[in-house]
């Protein structure tokens, strides 16, 4: 009986000092792959870029389908805030110009990963204020390059 109750504390013990480990690993490894997706939907605007012309219908403009997913499963921290802004730049921060994937972890503040544009010819914005992505599975996501102020590539969900 002694036996029992004396492996059950020390493996209460080993679990509450490993749990930080864990979580760290968690988030290290969704921030990870939060960073591969910034890569991927750049990426995909430079392929959208180089391969289609700027028009100013963004009905008729070229276009490319990217599928996005969220980080998850038992690797992954838990995210609660996911999407794709359009930052103006602005007197206090004039280097946060462009747009951005920003994203919290549960119980956290909110992080940002710049996308920028795929070259310095052609622009990169958001449809509308910001892109809602899921937290969890997969967003698909439309890029189009549009003629607005210059070939730029246009970032919306797929609805």
């Amino acid at each position: 009986m002694i036996r029992v109750v004396t492996a059950v504390l020390l493996a209460v013990a080993l679990l509450a000092v490993s749990t930080p480990a864990v979580d760290d690993a968690r988030m290290t490894t969704s921030m990870d792959r939060l960073e591969t997706t910034a890569d991927r939907i750049e990426r995909a605007a430079g392929e959208v870029a180089a391969s289609s012309v700027a028009v100013a219908d963004p009905e008729l403009a070229g276009r490319s389908v990217l599928v996005v997913t969220a980080p998850g499963g038992f690797t992954a921290a838990s995210i609660d805030h996911l999407r794709i802004v359009d930052v103006p730049a602005n007197a206090t921060h004039p280097d946060v110009d462009g747009v951005q994937l920003v994203y919290r972890f549960r119980h956290g503040s909110p992080r940002t990963l710049h996308v920028p544009p795929p070259t310095d010819a052609v622009g990169v914005d958001v449809a509308g204020e910001s892109v809602p992505l899921r937290t969890s599975g997969e967003s698909r996501l439309v890029l189009r390059l549009v003629e607005a102020d210059g070939p730029t590539v246009r970032i919306a969900r797929v609805q």
